[in-house]
């Protein structure tokens, strides 16, 4: 049996590395979920005292002091929406920052740091100022995978977006694993840019198997939901239904977790060489 497979199987062997990174992402979504109830109500909170339907009005039709009016509620609003999204960005890059960095920080066996935060935290800024580019890309390639008449071809954009998302995370894992054995931003990025193509040979194999396991696991999951769904309707229990609602949740940071270990694992080994 060859190392590479030997590996693999091994990959499967859960413990408190595992456990510890199901914890920080399930930590990192409470605090956000948290937060974004907290917006919501600041918000609406915001939104106290002021009359949609005169923002709708023609202001010609307005006195002064209704514009007035109309004006201090408009600036209200922005200072409410505008702290809204300010919030919302520091406290995920700020989460991202901790969580990631003491995620990668068990697996690579460092220390975790106030050093490691900020370098993660830098990075999800970068991620944060491109990710325009990648919003507008996605918005063009799902207006042509809409228009598309071949079903073929539909599939054939659909592979390819998966395809990109998976590259995607796979050099984030990569640069991820060498900011946390290196302490650095931008030397890691060079560094885990370099491995993640230059030693794309050496990684396709845990890659494939990577995928091999999302597709399986997806399939028995999508049986288990349809077996939950079906239990639902014979029941029509709440708890059956929330148990329903959390297995996606639960699934994506057990998955996320073991190829997270598994892929960095096997990219450590590269990485003095």
């Amino acid at each position: 049996m060859s190392k590479i497979f030997k590996d693999f199987l091994y990959s499967f062997k859960f413990g408190n590395m595992h456990l510890k990174q199901i914890l920080y992402d399930s930590l990192f979504w409470l605090v956000m979920i948290i937060v974004m109830f907290g917006l919501k109500y600041m918000l609406s909170y915001g939104m106290n005292g002021i009359d949609a339907s005169s923002l709708n009005s023609n202001l010609m039709q307005k006195s002064a002091e209704e514009i007035q009016d109309i004006s201090g509620s408009v600036a209200k609003l922005g200072f409410f929406v505008v702290s809204a999204i300010v919030i919302m960005v520091v406290s995920a890059i700020g989460m991202l920052g901790f969580t990631r960095g003491i995620i990668y920080s068990i697996i690579m066996a460092k220390k975790f740091s106030s050093k490691i935060f900020w370098k993660f935290a830098g990075l999800y800024l970068i991620i944060l100022l491109l990710s325009p580019i990648v919003l507008i890309f996605l918005s063009f390639a799902t207006t042509f995978i809409k228009n598309i008449n071949s079903v073929g071809m539909m599939y054939t954009m659909l592979g390819l977006l998966i395809l990109i998302t998976g590259l995607i995370l796979y050099v984030l894992t990569i640069v991820s694993a060498y900011i946390a054995k290196t302490g650095e931003l931008f030397n890691a990025i060079g560094k885990g840019l370099s491995t993640a193509f230059g030693k794309f040979n050496r990684l396709y194999i845990p890659l494939c198997f990577v995928l091999l396991i999302f597709v399986l696991s997806s399939f028995l999951f999508s049986l288990l939901q349809a077996a939950m769904r079906s239990w639902y309707m014979s029941t029509s229990s709440a708890v059956v239904s929330g148990i329903s609602s959390f297995l996606p949740f639960v699934y994506v940071i057990v998955f996320a977790a073991w190829a997270r270990t598994y892929v960095v694992k096997e990219a450590a080994k590269l990485m003095a060489k």
